[in-house]
């Protein structure tokens, strides 16, 4: 209540600012009960109906109305609503939250509102505006305040409310045969269209449907199992004709989108934040904004409608629910391959240990020919002894040489693709200025220590190159070894040749040798 009032109804005259010594506080004795003090402000015509009154209902408050002796003024009160010294959690105790839920017949199951408030009883104002409580209303009026008390689970918060990230928020046809030109301002909460049989609530519903894209599923061919058909007839015979457009404005987490439809053409628009207006899919719009928009008629049948009752439930998530998808098949792929590998995995496994046994067996087998040789000298029994090893060595020093050549061939590539990551070291452009030096400091030494790491694998890569060259040192000593293997090769055939009565079961050792070397460079 402003001051003139007060000054007119209950004698509370204003103070001057500049005034040094306030007067003194004298109480209002004279009015003995709530009525009293409605009666003196209905006295006044001009004050009627323009007030609301909030008591003091803070727990052992002074002067409040939960205090001893005041259980029949509270019941007798014609309040809706009071008023706290702080927050409800801390001055409302459980017996006095039961009075003001209306829960307490002792006090006349009498409900009322409860609106925080911060006193700032000091002069640096530190709790002014501490707690606050928020309302709901069309127009700050003391009406509205009653009404909002009267509904107090849905227009009363203790806590900031948080408005919605996703709303419509206007739209507008160009032209209508049936409405006209329709501009359309939409509540981010709650918007009600209200009017009379014919007004055009469901056609303003269906071009909002259209111009979102928005398609039910519905196999059904009636008209009003299946929406699709009406809307159809709506937009050809409304909008086509006057080449009309319906563009619907939308926020998605505070970035404003705009859809525009063309009637005439069929063409969707869509325009994000402050770019310009693009051609796109009626897909792409309902990716975006998923809609929940039903007639009194379709909504009746949703529960029994197994497909939209689907979509009434999966579209508010279901940009989540294409993420799970996707997640899904790449796991599902993932899977695949790892099944796929664990399978090859597996058969190698089993013909590494075909081929080991396997090997086990001819080597059994060659030792046995070779200890069945009879009439051989003690240097011939050496050569045929010795043939495993000499097989052996020939095998390792070809994987030797395979698993250096591959090495030297990754380290190539390495250094390579270091010295690509060194290159796009680019510079930070726009950066401010203290922050220039150190990052321009940073990416240089950066650079540098992969450049010399690069470097350094090229040169490690280039000797290995040149050992492994005709002319390198390890190419002399593979030369030489191999020199020495064709000798006790040579020496191993001119005991077989000379071994004419052990013809067969040199060839059948012979045979078997062969076989034991094929199984080893599988094992290997």
């Amino acid at each position: 209540m402003n001051y003139c009032a007060m000054s007119g109804a209950l004698g509370v005259d204003p103070v001057a600012p500049t005034i040094e010594v306030l007067p003194p506080v004298v109480r209002l004795d004279a009015i003995q009960n709530f009525s009293d003090i409605y009666d003196m402000f209905d006295a006044r015509l001009w004050l009627k109906s323009r007030y609301i009154v909030l008591p003091n209902v803070t727990d052992c408050g002074y002067g409040t109305v939960m205090r001893k002796g005041m259980q029949a003024k509270y019941k007798s009160m014609p309040c809706v609503g009071g008023y706290l010294d702080g927050t409800v959690e801390a001055k409302v105790g459980k017996g006095n939250r039961r009075i003001f839920d209306g829960l307490d017949e002792n006090w006349g199951n009498h409900r009322i509102a409860l609106f925080q408030t911060s006193d700032s009883r000091n002069q640096s104002y530190d709790d002014l505006g501490k707690y606050s409580t928020w309302v709901k209303w069309a127009t700050p009026t003391a009406e509205a305040l009653r009404q909002a008390c009267l509904a107090e689970d849905s227009r009363i918060s203790q806590k900031e409310p948080q408005l919605p990230g996703v709303y419509i928020s206007r739209l507008s046809v160009s032209n209508s045969k049936f409405l006209g030109p329709v501009e359309l301002l939409l509540n981010p909460q709650y918007t009600a269209l209200i009017g009379g049989r014919g007004t055009g609530k469901s056609t303003i519903l269906d071009y909002l449907r259209w111009g979102l894209c928005d398609q039910p599923t519905s196999a059904d061919t009636d008209d009003i199992a299946n929406p699709m058909s009406r809307r159809r007839r709506l937009i050809e015979a409304t909008l086509k004709p006057l080449r009309g457009q319906v563009e619907v404005h939308f926020t998605l987490n505070a970035i404003p989108h705009v859809v525009r439809r063309n009637a005439d053409t069929g063409e969707t628009f869509l325009k994000v934040g402050d770019g310009e207006l693009e051609r796109v899919r009626e897909d792409d719009v309902r990716a975006l904004l998923p809609i929940h928009a039903y007639s009194q008629k379709q909504l009746s049948s949703v529960s029994v409608r197994v497909e939209e009752l689907n979509r009434f439930v999966t579209a508010p998530i279901r940009a989540r629910l294409d993420d799970f998808d996707r997640s899904i098949g790449d796991v599902s792929g993932r899977l695949r391959e790892n099944y796929a590998t664990l399978q090859r995995f597996r058969d190698l496994q089993a013909n590494v240990s075909r081929s080991a046994l396997l090997e086990k067996s001819l080597a059994d087998q060659a030792a046995n020919l070779r200890a069945s040789l009879s009439g051989l000298s003690d240097e011939d029994r050496v050569l045929l002894n010795d043939k495993p090893t000499v097989d052996a060595a020939r095998r390792a020093m070809t994987r030797w040489h395979r698993d250096l050549d591959q090495s030297v061939e990754s380290v190539e590539a390495l250094a390579q693709q270091i010295l690509g990551r060194a290159d796009s070291l680019t510079a930070i452009t726009g950066a401010p200025v203290v922050l220039a030096a150190p990052t321009e400091t940073l990416r240089t030494e950066n650079q540098s220590l992969l450049s010399g790491l690069a470097s350094a694998l090229v040169s490690a890569a280039a000797a290995a190159r040149a050992a492994m060259a005709d002319t390198g040192t390890l190419a002399n000593q593979r030369r030489s070894a191999e020199v020495e293997l064709e000798r006790l090769d040579a020496a191993y055939e001119d005991v077989k040749a000379r071994s004419t009565a052990h013809e067969a079961k040199l060839a059948e050792l012979t045979d078997v040798e062969a076989r034991r070397t094929a199984g080893r460079c599988q094992v290997n």
